[in-house]
């Protein structure tokens, strides 16, 4: 059991990676006098904020998720994975020199809220 634990921690920090990648790519086209849209910016923060929402939920489940078993807990993971999979196709089609950073960042964290889909499923 311990092994499974450790694998979904791993695997939840993993969207952290492409994140910070995508921002430190933002913040060097930047210096370099090329910017990027804000529409990147834009998604790229949805993404942040739904990260976010993930790793707070690790400490205070029930007030951002909801009840174990509720509705508003199935329709907060389900809108924030629908958002996920928004803005991954969303980066896919209209980024065009910034698509690989927030595209994998977008896909990562979509990754997470369908695992925490699948560990909520009532069994």
């Amino acid at each position: 059991m311990r092994v499974f634990q450790v694998i979904a921690l791993c695997w939840i920090a993993v969207p952290c990676v492409p994140s910070v990648a995508a921002w430190l790519k933002l913040r060097r086209l930047h210096q370099q006098g090329i910017y990027a849209p804000q529409e990147v910016k834009l998604l790229l923060l949805l993404t942040n904020a739904s990260y976010l929402w993930i790793l707070l939920a690790l400490f205070y489940r029930t007030a951002l998720l909801g009840p174990d078993y509720s509705s508003q807990r199935y329709s907060t993971i389900a809108g924030n994975l629908a958002a996920m999979v928004v803005v991954t196709l969303w980066v896919l089609v209209r980024g065009r020199k910034f698509r690989w950073p927030p595209f994998f960042a977008a896909l990562s964290t979509g990754s997470v809220w369908v695992y925490v889909e699948i560990a909520h499923i009532p069994f």
